[in-house]
């Protein structure tokens, strides 16, 4: 039966999960060895401890405490879509809420719950596969719509698209009315007006009228013959961050 985390443990394997997303990212240098130690080091805790976060009740409202019981949310809202709360850098990513009017927002796990955007939709979830990303639906007339917010409660895609698919190759294609565009997972934003988008080699490409081409980091279609522009212009990779 694993052991119930202590406040210490907790820090401990956001501390682990930071220093090995520095190295993954190249921000710091390590040792195979110590890489490893730490590896095996969260591996032990991992075994060792329940380390997943608890919805807590108080007075018919909810809240979310993590595994040493530090209140993260205090119990103040619904519900909660997802009750796991994200880490990245050490830091505690906000999880989506739903108040009372049955509409989500994303609050902070700060310990007060404060959100972060209006409660104004009818559903909020983490995107997998990306670092900050959620996806976000709204309801407009008899449609469901869908957008893309940052963990600031920022708008990167318009609640205007009618799908937004999973994140793929380091993108999310997102569709409206036939068109099609895309989210990087470095927030560069392509408006759905293409017909065809996929990831060729690493980098963006559509097809406009019939014609393929790439997609510059200013956003400009950049025709596939086009050789002279290719070799000048800058194309957007998906694989940089």
């Amino acid at each position: 039966m694993k052991k119930i985390a202590t406040e210490e443990v907790v820090e401990r394997v956001d501390c682990i999960l930071d220093t090995l997303s520095k190295v993954i990212n190249e921000e710091v240098t390590m040792k195979r060895s110590e890489i490893n130690a730490l590896y095996e080091e969260y591996n032990q805790l991992m075994e060792s401890y329940d380390l997943f976060d608890q919805v807590f009740e108080e007075d018919g409202k909810k809240g979310v405490r993590n595994a040493a019981g530090k209140v993260l949310v205090p119990a103040l809202y619904k519900d909660f879509s997802e009750t796991y709360t994200y880490r990245r850098y050490g830091y505690v990513m906000p999880i989506p809420a739903c108040n009372f009017n049955d509409k989500y927002a994303i609050v902070k796990c700060d310990g007060n719950g404060t959100p972060l955007c209006g409660f104004e939709y009818e559903m909020i979830k983490f995107m997998f596969g990306s670092c900050a990303l959620y996806r976000c639906w709204k309801k407009v007339g008899d449609k469901l719509l869908a957008g893309v917010m940052d963990c600031d409660g920022n708008m990167l895609v318009p609640c205007e698209m009618d799908v937004i698919y999973a994140v793929s190759n380091n993108i999310a294609v997102i569709e409206k009315d036939g068109k099609f565009g895309g989210i990087t997972m470095d927030n560069f934003y392509l408006e759905p007006v293409y017909d065809e988008v996929e990831d060729k080699d690493g980098y963006l490409y559509v097809c406009k009228e019939g014609i393929w081409g790439y997609i510059s980091r200013k956003g400009e279609f950049i025709d596939e013959n086009d050789e002279d522009r290719i070799d000048e212009e800058e194309l957007l990779c998906l694989f940089e961050y």
